[in-house]
């Protein structure tokens, strides 16, 4: 059985591929994010080395095979961003493996992360597991000073430095990246990411998907391409509104 895993950096579109790809995946063989019994804590907790590699290789292919034990089908598709601090993990763990990263433009990520209760120190299991810079990290001791638009900005920095890193090291036939920028506008990007897990393309089933998707809750309507629910939509002030020291910051992480 393949097994395909989605990958960014949350906020990034995977939800949405995750149904695309779905048009042609048995429904069975199609999850969420989720956890298996390994808690958020876990991935950060294996990327501030609390927990070894090798147990944490052993723990993850111990979950994902007793979640894959009873499935059908030929493909496995987890979308779950928490496992990108420990991709090589997974790697080890299932040789085989298949990554689909789904790139996002970095400041529509902060836009929406930012208008969500992140680093808020509210005591639920995202935030108890919520990323945190290791003690390599040139912002480990400055983190206790941070704001939440300086977090959420290294947040997303080190993810998508997690992501390309991680995939350079890959074989081509082993990974593909799609951009969500580009396939809300054009879905027959996805042509390609089918053909790569030989599935079958249909833009009508996608064009389904798409006409009842309500997109990020920070966006508003108008710079949506399909159906929005107006209940869920924040309006959080487009990042062309960010102020001068906004800016600044975004820059530190990002070096536009």
């Amino acid at each position: 059985m393949k097994k395909l895993f989605i990958i960014g950096t949350g906020r990034n579109g995977s939800k949405l591929t995750g149904k695309i790809l779905g048009t042609a995946i048995n429904k069975k063989n199609r999850f969420g994010e989720i956890h298996h019994g390994l808690k958020p804590i876990f991935f950060r907790d294996v990327y501030l080395e609390k927990i070894s590699k090798s147990n944490a290789i052993r723990k993850f292919k111990i979950s994902r095979d007793k979640a894959i034990e009873n499935l059908s089908g030929e493909i496995y598709t987890e979308k779950n961003h928490l496992v990108v601090p420990i991709l090589e993990c997974v790697c080890e763990a299932y040789p085989d493996a298949l990554f689909l990263y789904v790139y996002r433009y970095p400041k529509d990520i902060i836009r929406s992360l930012y208008s969500r209760n992140v680093y808020t120190g509210d005591k639920n299991v995202y935030e108890e597991g919520r990323l945190e810079p290791n003690k390599s990290d040139k912002y480990y001791k400055l983190w206790a000073n941070m704001n939440k638009f300086e977090k959420v900005c290294w947040y997303v920095s080190t993810m998508m430095f997690m992501c390309d890193n991680f995939l350079k090291n890959l074989d081509n036939d082993s990974y593909r990246i799609i951009s969500y920028n580009d396939f809300v506008k054009d879905h027959s990007l996805f042509v390609p990411i089918f053909d790569w897990l030989s599935l079958d393309f249909d833009i009508k089933k996608i064009d389904k998907i798409l006409s009842v998707q309500i997109g990020s809750s920070a966006r508003s309507k108008s710079e949506l391409n399909f159906k929005v629910n107006n209940s869920k939509i924040k309006n959080t002030p487009h990042w062309n509104k960010w102020s001068d020291k906004q800016n600044e910051i975004y820059r530190r992480f990002f070096d536009e």
